[in-house]
C-alpha cells in the first residue's frame, strides 16, 4: 500500500509550495542582519566580483545564487545516493520510481530546512542569540516546528500502511474533519502569534494618555461598581450632549464596563487588549481565507500584522478602534453570510445578531463608520426579495443606530462649523483636500484604484467573449466599486489627510487585502480559462510568496520596539507619580506646579491633575506655562488648546489654582516637567 494517497491533502500544495517557503524563512532570518551575512558571503567571493557588486541589489542576488547553488548540490546528492541505494530509498518511502512526489516533498523540505540551518549559522556568528532571532521573526517557530512534524511524518507513515492497510482511509477522514475545526486551528494560531508580538505588555503600567480615563472613573477607590456605570455616563460626551462634536455612547459604556471587570489591574487591561486583537485577526483570517484559501489568507494576515497601526489601537488602553476592530469584521461575516440564497436556521440567526452587534459597536464608536448604512439598506432589500423576516429586522435596527449617530453628529458639527479635531466641515473643503494635501498624485489610494477601474475595464473589453472571465471581471469591478467608496468615505472624514501611519487607518487599510483577493480572484479566472494546463493553485503560490516576502522585508521589529517602549515609558511615569504622591504626601503645605513647554500638554497636565486627586493628595495645584501664549502658536486646534490652557493658567477652576496664588508659597512648591525641563524656584523638582 502507497502513502501518496495517505498524505494527498498534504502533499498536493506541499511539494509545490515548501523549497520556495523554506527559502523564504530563510531569507527572513538573513534579513534580520542582511549586511553582516551578506558581507560574510561576499568574502568567499573573488574581490573583483564582490567589488563590482551593487551594495543592496547585488548582495541580495548573491544571496539568491548562493541558495540556488546550495539546493542544486543538495539535490545532486540524494540524486546520486538515490541511484547508489535505490532499494533503501524505495522501501523508506514506500514507493515506486513512478511515484515521486512524496520524495521530492522530503527533498524540498531538507533543502528548505538546511537554509534556515545556514542563516541561523550565519546570525549567530554575528552575535545574535536564537531567542532573539525568533523574538525578530515570529514566524519562523512555527516554521520550524512543521518541518519536524513533517520530517517525523515519513519514516512513520510507512509503518502505519504496512500495519494496517485500511488506514488510508482513515487518516484521510480525519484530515477532512480536521477542515471543520479549522476556524478554532486559526484562533489558536492567531493567539499565538498576536503574543508573541504583543505580550510584553503585560509589564506596562497606566500610561499619561488616555489612561487617566481610567483612574478617573475608579475614583480613590479604584473601582467601580456596576451600578455607576450609567452615573458615570452621564459625565461623559455621551451625558454632556453638545458640549462636543462627538458622540460614541458604545465606546463609552463598553470602557465603563471594563472599569468595572479589571479595575486598576494594567496587566488585565493589556490581557483583554490582546484577546481583543486576537479575536479580530482571527475573524478577519478566517473571513480572507474563504475567498482566497488558505495560504492566501496566511499570507494577507501576515503582512497586516506588520502595520504599525496595531500598536497604535492595541498598545494602548483609550483609542476606540481596539472595540470596532473586533466588530466590523463580525458585521462583515454576517453581513456575507446573509447574502447566501440557502442559509441554515441557526446560521441564519447568528448572522443576523451578527449585524446588529457590529453595527451597534462600530458606530457607536466611532462615527465614521456610519458608511454602514448602505450594506445595511442593501440587507434590507434582500431580506424584502427574500420575505426574510430576521434580516429585515437586523437591518431595519442597524440602519436606526447609523442614522441615529450620524444625525447627532452632523446636528454638532454643523452648529460649531468644525469637527473635533478642529478641521472645517464645508464639503466643498473637503472634497478639495481629497486633491490638493497630497504632495504627489502617487501618494493618493484614489489614484491606484482609479488605475484598477482602467485595467478592469480593459479586461471587461478583451474577454467579453469569455463568459466565465467577464463575469468575474464585471463582479470585480462592482467590488472594487465599493472599495473605493468606502476609501472615499475615509479620505473625506480626514479631510485628505489619509492613510496616516496611525491607528486611525483602520478600518480604512483593510482596502488592500481586499484589492489583493480580487486580482487574485481574476487572475485565477484567466488562467483556468486560457491555460487549463497550468494548475491554478500556482497563483495562489505566487501572491502567498510575493506577501510574504512584503511581510519578510518590513519584519515585526518595530512593532516589538514600540510595545517595549511602551513598557519602560508607563513604568516610569508610574515610578513618577509615586514619586510626586510622596514628597506630596511629606509636605502637604507645598503647592504642585505642573510645568508646561507645549501646547500639546493638554492631555498629560489634566491626567497628572487625575493620578495625583485620585490617589488622596490634597496638595493645591496650579500650571505654569513657558514659551507659547495663544498668539505664538499656528492656527486652528492649536490655538484653541493654547487660549484654554492660557486661563486655566492665569484664572484657574475648581480643579487649577491661578498661578498669582504661588507668589505666596515662596519656594514652597514641588515643580513638576510636563515636556521638557524649565529652571524654577521650587524646592523640589520632578
Amino acid at each position: 500500500m502507497k502513502p501518496v494517497r495517505l498524505f494527498n491533502h498534504i502533499h498536493q500544495w506541499l511539494s509545490s509550495l515548501s523549497t520556495q517557503f523554506s527559502f523564504l524563512s530563510g531569507f527572513a532570518l538573513a534579513w534580520v542582519a542582511k549586511d553582516q551575512v551578506l558581507n560574510n558571503l561576499a568574502g568567499y567571493l573573488p574581490k573583483f566580483l564582490a567589488l563590482r557588486l551593487p551594495t543592496l541589489g547585488g548582495k541580495v542576488f548573491l544571496l539568491i545564487l548562493f541558495l540556488g547553488i546550495f539546493t542544486f548540490l543538495i539535490q545532486l546528492l540524494i540524486h546520486f545516493f538515490r541511484k547508489l541505494f535505490p532499494v533503501f530509498f524505495y522501501r523508506l518511502f514506500s514507493i515506486s520510481s513512478k511515484e515521486p512526489s512524496i520524495l521530492k516533498t522530503a527533498i524540498s523540505y531538507f533543502c528548505g530546512f538546511s537554509t534556515i540551518l545556514i542563516a541561523i549559522f550565519f546570525l549567530k556568528n554575528n552575535g545574535n542569540t536564537v531567542k532573539e532571532l525568533f523574538l525578530l521573526n515570529p514566524i519562523v517557530l512555527p516554521i520550524l516546528l512543521l518541518w519536524l512534524v513533517i520530517l517525523i511524518i515519513f519514516p512513520i507513515s510507512n509503518f502505519i500502511v504496512q500495519v494496517n492497510p485500511n488506514s488510508t482511509s482513515k487518516v484521510s477522514s480525519t484530515l477532512q474533519r480536521l477542515r471543520k475545526v479549522s476556524p478554532v486551528l486559526i484562533l489558536l494560531a492567531s493567539f499565538v502569534f498576536v503574543f508573541l508580538l504583543f505580550g510584553s505588555l503585560l509589564k506596562a503600567k497606566f500610561g499619561v494618555i488616555d489612561d487617566h480615563e481610567i483612574i478617573r472613573f475608579l475614583g480613590p477607590d479604584k473601582k467601580l461598581g456596576i451600578n455607576e456605570i450609567f452615573l458615570e455616563l452621564k459625565k461623559t460626551e455621551v451625558g454632556n450632549f453638545g458640549s462636543l462634536e462627538r458622540f460614541r455612547p458604545v465606546y463609552y459604556f463598553l470602557r465603563l464596563l471594563e472599569c468595572v471587570i479589571w479595575g486598576a489591574h494594567p496587566e488585565l487591561w493589556y490581557l483583554a487588549r490582546i484577546i481583543l486583537l486576537t479575536i479580530s485577526i482571527a475573524t478577519t483570517w478566517h473571513l480572507l481565507a474563504q475567498f482566497s484559501g488558505f495560504f492566501t489568507s496566511s499570507a494577507i494576515t501576515a503582512y497586516l500584522l506588520t502595520l504599525p497601526l496595531w500598536v497604535g489601537i492595541f498598545g494602548r488602553l483609550g483609542p476606540s478602534e481596539a472595540y470596532i476592530a473586533v466588530g466590523l469584521p463580525i458585521y462583515i461575516w454576517g453581513f456575507l453570510a446573509l447574502l447566501h440564497e440557502k442559509l441554515p436556521k441557526r446560521k441564519s440567526w447568528l448572522a443576523n445578531i451578527a449585524i446588529i452587534f457590529g453595527t451597534i459597536v462600530c458606530v457607536g464608536s466611532k462615527e465614521n463608520l456610519v458608511i454602514l448604512i448602505i450594506p445595511s439598506t442593501y440587507l434590507f432589500f434582500t431580506g424584502l426579495r427574500k420575505r426574510n423576516f430576521l434580516s429585515i429586522l437586523s437591518s431595519v435596527i442597524s440602519d436606526l443606530a447609523c442614522a441615529f449617530v450620524g444625525i447627532a453628529v452632523f446636528t454638532l458639527i454643523n452648529k460649531n462649523g468644525t469637527d473635533v479635531y478642529g478641521m472645517s466641515v464645508s464639503p466643498i473643503q473637503r472634497f478639495l483636500a481629497l486633491f490638493l494635501t497630497y504632495k504627489s498624485i502617487f501618494a493618493n489610494p484614489l489614484f491606484y484604484i482609479g488605475l484598477l477601474f482602467l485595467l478592469y475595464l480593459l479586461l471587461l473589453a478583451a474577454f467579453r467573449n469569455y463568459k466565465t472571465i467577464s463575469t468575474n471581471v464585471l463582479h470585480s469591478f462592482i467590488a472594487l466599486l465599493i472599495i473605493a467608496s468606502f476609501v472615499f468615505s475615509q479620505m473625506f472624514f480626514y479631510q485628505g489627510s489619509w492613510p496616516l501611519n496611525s491607528r486611525y487607518d483602520y478600518p480604512g487599510i483593510l482596502y488592500l487585502p481586499a484589492i489583493v483577493i480580487i486580482l487574485q480572484k481574476t487572475i485565477t479566472t484567466i488562467v483556468s480559462e486560457k491555460i487549463p494546463n497550468l494548475p491554478t493553485s500556482s497563483v495562489a503560490i505566487c501572491v502567498s510568496l510575493g506577501l510574504l516576502l512584503l511581510t519578510f522585508s518590513r519584519g515585526y521589529q518595530s512593532i516589538l520596539s514600540t510595545n517595549i517602549s511602551t513598557v519602560e515609558t508607563t513604568n516610569n511615569f508610574a515610578n513618577k507619580v509615586n514619586s510626586i504622591i510622596e514628597s506630596a504626601k511629606s509636605h502637604p503645605e507645598d503647592i504642585i506646579v505642573l510645568e508646561s513647554s507645549n501646547v500639546w500638554d493638554y492631555e498629560p497636565i489634566f491626567s497628572y491633575q487625575i493620578y495625583l486627586v485620585n490617589s488622596s493628595v490634597q496638595n493645591p495645584i496650579t500650571l505654569r506655562i513657558h514659551n507659547y501664549s495663544p498668539d505664538s502658536v499656528e492656527k486652528g486646534l492649536e490655538v484653541e488648546l493654547a487660549q484654554e490652557l492660557s486661563k486655566l493658567s492665569q484664572i484657574g477652576d475648581n480643579r487649577f489654582q491661578s498661578i498669582s496664588t504661588l507668589e505666596k508659597y515662596g519656594s514652597d512648591c514641588i515643580s513638576v516637567m510636563i515636556s521638557a525641563e524649565t529652571e524654577t524656584n521650587c524646592s523640589i523638582e520632578k
